[in-house]
């Protein structure tokens, strides 16, 4: 049985048969082949099937069902994915609704934390300037009462010096009261050539016992401090009862003398009653008392110490002190009336 193409015109094999086919090679010739078939393969690849018209609407039915059911399981699957999709959204949303709260109550700990610890460095500030102000005040007042403490003591000291003036002063008096006292009775003794010049002297004697009875000491509020003198009496002469060592006289005329005094320690306190006199220190250090006050000297100062004024210079330095001392009238040094 020969068939050419698809098509067979001759009746259908009952068994296996040999068919030829003829087909065209590559180049354009006509080839018959043949070939053993069975009768399925030969149904199956040359005759068409009978087709079954209701059948083919059944199947039609099912496909248009099958479709239907895919759509709506494709529509179900997009309805799912889309509820899941939102699930997803619901739950990244929740997620970062959770993060935020998170982050709020971490900041709200943080600031309560931070208001905690702002309140106890408030309250330690507060408890330290409390116990400042505390120490302050108690500072204040144990130095009220040390500066209470030491104007007490020094108005005792006060009254103490006062006292202690006071008991100079009378010494002092009393002193100056037997020196005139023992001056008169050694002027009784001399000779009737100087009786005039007693009489005038007992008039100044008589007026200087009572510019000593008038006399008060004007003290500083703080008792100046004197040297302690280690000299003793020497000789019963004028200058060296005065402590008064290498006295030069430099000038001098009938209103004025000058001379150059040389004290290792102290004078005594004495006053001249018809002299007033100039001081002025040469070398050394050292200080002058006019009525207890005191007046530190350098070198060039220059003092002036009325007559009749009890006066004390003192060597303050570690060399002699050298000063030069201007009376007027002319001194011949016997006008020295010595209270110590």
């Amino acid at each position: 049985m020969v068939f050419e193409g698809k098509t067979a015109k001759k009746s259908i094999p009952s068994t296996d048969t040999i068919i030829k086919i003829a087909t065209i090679d590559a180049d354009g010739n006509k080839v018959v082949v043949e070939k053993q078939m069975s009768k399925a393969d030969f149904m199956k690849k040359f005759v068409k099937p009978k087709i079954d018209m209701s059948n083919l609407q059944n199947q039609k039915d099912s496909v248009q069902k099958a479709k239907e059911k895919a759509a709506a399981l494709e529509k179900e699957l997009e309805v799912k994915k889309a509820k899941e999709i939102a699930a997803a959204k619901q739950a990244a949303l929740l997620k970062a609704e959770e993060e935020k709260r998170e982050k709020m109550e971490q900041k709200l700990l943080k600031e309560k934390e931070d208001a905690e610890l702002l309140r106890k460095k408030k309250e330690e500030a507060e408890e330290l300037k409390i116990k400042n102000e505390k120490e302050k005040a108690e500072k204040l007042k144990a130095e009220k009462e040390e500066k209470v403490k030491r104007d007490q003591a020094k108005k005792e000291d006060a009254r103490l010096a006062e006292k202690e003036k006071d008991e100079k002063l009378k010494a002092v008096r009393a002193r100056a009261k037997e020196r005139l006292a023992q001056e008169k009775k050694d002027k009784r003794k001399k000779s009737p050539k100087m009786e005039k010049e007693t009489k005038t002297k007992k008039e100044v004697t008589s007026k200087k016992e009572a510019e000593i009875d008038a006399f008060k000491i004007d003290e500083p509020n703080e008792k100046p401090a004197i040297p302690a003198s280690n000299t003793t009496t020497r000789t019963q002469e004028n200058d060296k009862k005065d402590n008064v060592y290498g006295k030069v006289r430099l000038f001098y005329d009938s209103l004025a003398s000058s001379h150059l005094l040389s004290i290792p320690t102290e004078t005594k306190m004495h006053y001249h009653a018809e002299h007033s006199e100039h001081l002025l220190l040469v070398s050394g250090q050292g200080m002058v008392l006019i009525k207890y006050k005191t007046h530190n000297l350098q070198a060039n100062d220059l003092l002036f110490v009325p007559k009749g004024v009890p006066h004390k210079i003192i060597n303050t330095g570690k060399g002699p002190l050298k000063i030069l001392s201007i009376q007027a009238p002319f001194y011949d040094g016997t006008d020295k009336i010595i209270l110590e």
